[in-house]
């Protein structure tokens, strides 16, 4: 009976260590960071369609090209110009965790984001003292709505955001005053935002308690020198600091 009862034991144990390292290689393969799935939401909750979404690109587009050609023309806006593109503090995030291959990352908000496969070796030795700055990627065919810039090596990687960020978290920033008609936003953390004049329609798409990540505008040609990222909608808008 002892030596049965050994036996049971042994094979208990052993059934165990089997669960325990099934359970690790599927959280590996999956590359997940999130300890609980119904803490976080999946982004893009009031998302846009595939054709809206190419239509605000090619929208972009032609304003950025338009925003060009009248810098070009006048000296003193390009003088201007050379100040930015400045970078809002909000603006800067760090990494505070990674999934066992590098394919997920997790700021300091809580949000997941997903590395690009072709940059996971970027970013392999990124440490999570190294600020990161997200901005729009302004790679035209890309399926990679971001490109999050480390300030320490000057690398940088496509990113998509993926879930958002923890709701008790202190750095995590909400919508608590918005008005349509002059395009101003006001956010948890006391900061009030105007919205650019060509992402209005995209912002009256915006409501309270909306989950917003701040970002830095990457393109050379535009005033607004940052962008908001809406988790709930899944897309982002230029913006000014006020």
């Amino acid at each position: 009976m002892k030596k049965a009862s050994t036996l049971m034991s042994q094979l208990g144990y052993l059934i165990t260590a089997i669960m325990l390292f099934t359970s690790y290689a599927v959280s590996a393969e999956n590359e997940s960071l999130d300890p609980d799935p119904n803490i976080k939401k999946k982004v893009g909750e009031r998302r846009l369609s595939f054709e809206e979404k190419m239509k605000l690109k090619e929208k972009r587009y032609e304003e950025e090209i338009s925003q060009q050609q009248n810098i070009e023309n006048d000296v003193s806006k390009q003088e201007k110009r050379k100040l930015s593109p400045i970078i809002h503090p909000y603006a800067i995030h760090y990494i505070v965790n990674k999934s066992p291959k590098g394919k997920i990352v997790e700021i300091e908000d809580g949000s997941s984001w997903e590395i690009n496969p072709a940059d996971v070796f970027k970013a392999r030795n990124w440490l999570g003292s190294d600020p990161i700055v997200i901005t729009q990627n302004r790679v035209w065919f890309s399926s990679f709505e971001y490109r999050f810039y480390n300030q320490v090596t000057g690398v940088s990687v496509e990113a998509n955001l993926s879930l958002g960020p923890f709701l008790n978290n202190p750095y995590t920033r909400f919508i608590v005053a918005i008005d349509y008609d002059t395009g101003v936003v006001g956010l948890s953390d006391d900061t009030y935002w105007k919205i650019s004049g060509y992402d209005r329609n995209l912002f009256n798409r915006w409501v309270l308690n909306d989950v917003i990540i701040i970002g830095a505008n990457d393109s050379p040609w535009s005033w607004d020198d940052s962008i908001l990222i809406n988790f709930s909608t899944g897309n982002f808008a230029y913006a000014s600091d006020l």
